[in-house]
């Protein structure tokens, strides 16, 4: 019966069908043509959309000039060496010190992280040893050392 059902279903859709396919080809053939795009002669043209303003000087300029530097200017590179140390977060074996995640043995201002405890660090060097603990400097922010 169920066979009897399904031939009589298929043959019926058959006949209803539209066996005119002609529409579909005329759809592939509007799209076999190749896109034209821009050409990489005119990539090259376009100005760089980045726009940097210079605190030294306010003047602006793209990515790809640099600010001239002033003399006895420290660069941030050396602001980041020299500014005080604090732990912000330790998570996974891993602490967030002064924005960088560094693991242990990691070399931090010239100091090694030899210890990451729940609450702490602790920085060595071959004289001396320093011990960070997390600081509450964002009020959003809550700590709870158990």
């Amino acid at each position: 019966m169920k066979t009897l059902l399904l031939t009589l279903i298929f043959v019926t859709g058959s006949l209803f069908a539209d066996t005119n396919t002609e529409w579909v080809d005329k759809q592939i053939a509007a799209i076999k043509p190749p896109r034209s795009g821009v050409n990489h002669t005119s990539i090259n043209r376009i100005k760089n959309p980045f726009v940097f303003v210079y605190k030294e000087s306010g003047k602006t300029g793209t990515a790809t000039k640099k600010a001239a530097k002033k003399p006895g200017t420290a660069t941030t590179e050396q602001v980041a060496k020299t500014a005080p140390l604090k732990l912000l977060a330790v998570m996974n074996n891993s602490a967030l010190i002064n924005g960088t995640w560094y693991q242990a043995n990691d070399k931090v201002q010239g100091y090694t992280l030899a210890k990451i405890e729940e609450d702490s660090v602790l920085l060595t060097t071959s004289r001396t040893k320093k011990m960070l603990f997390i600081t509450e400097d964002n009020p959003n922010i809550k700590i709870q050392i158990k």
